[in-house]
C-alpha cells in the first residue's frame, strides 16, 4: 500500500517485496521474537487476533498494535483497506485492494468455461520426504485461491484451512488425476 518505508521488521516468511530481506526477522505467527519485537520500539505493531500471549506483551511494554484475522480470501482486501484506514493511507490502500480484486475477478473470468481438476495444495512437509504434509483444507484463503483458479480442492470437504496428511491419505484421495503443488 505504499508504507514500505515505515516497516522495521518482517516475518520469518515474509518474501515480498524483496526490501524485506533488508529488515530484522522477527518470527512467525508460531514463533515471534517477542524480545527483538519490544527493543525495536515500533509505533505500531500488526498481530494475527489468535496471538493473545503476543498481544499480552506489547500491551505491558506500551506498544501499540493492530490486530486482524483472514478467514478467507475476501478477508486479504479488506484487510488492506483497513490497515490503510488506520495508518493514514486509505486512499492508496483502496487503489492497491481494487487492483488485486480486479486481477482476482480477471482470473475469474478468464477460467470460467475451463475443466476444474482435482487439485491438492500442499504448503509444508518434512524436507525431502512425503511425510508431515500440511495442506490446505476447505476453509480459508489458500482453499479459496484454489476454487478461484479453477481447481476442485481434494479436501474440499474438510473444513479446516489446514489438514495435517499421511501418504496413505494423498493416495485414498487420488481417486482421480491429482494436481499437487508442493512448496519446496
Amino acid at each position: 500500500i505504499g508504507a514500505g518505508d515505515r516497516v522495521v521488521g518482517v516475518g520469518t516468511y515474509d518474501r515480498y517485496p524483496p526490501e524485506v530481506d533488508t529488515l530484522p526477522r522477527l518470527g512467525g505467527l508460531l514463533d515471534p521474537n517477542i524480545e527483538q519485537l519490544i527493543a525495536i520500539r515500533p509505533d505500531l505493531v500488526i498481530v494475527y487476533d489468535t496471538q493473545t500471549e503476543v498481544r499480552r506483551q506489547l500491551e505491558r511494554a506500551g506498544i501499540p498494535m493492530w490486530g486482524y484475522s483472514i478467514k478467507g480470501l475476501s478477508d486479504v482486501t479488506a484487510t488492506m483497506r483497513a490497515l490503510g484506514e488506520r495508518i493514514g493511507m486509505a486512499m492508496e490502500a483502496n487503489a492497491t485492494a481494487a487492483d488485486i480484486d480486479a486481477r482476482l475477478q480477471a482470473v475469474r473470468a478468464r477460467i470460467a468455461n475451463s475443466p476444474r481438476p482435482k487439485t491438492l495444495l500442499i504448503f509444508g512437509r518434512e524436507a525431502g520426504s512425503l511425510r508431515g504434509m500440511n495442506a490446505s483444507g476447505g476453509y480459508g484463503f489458500l482453499h479459496d485461491l484454489v476454487e478461484l483458479a479453477g481447481g476442485v480442492d481434494v479436501l474440499g470437504d474438510i473444513k479446516q484451512a489446514a489438514v495435517s496428511m499421511s501418504s496413505e491419505m494423498v493416495l485414498a484421495r487420488a481417486s482421480t488425476t491429482v494436481k499437487m503443488w508442493i512448496e519446496r
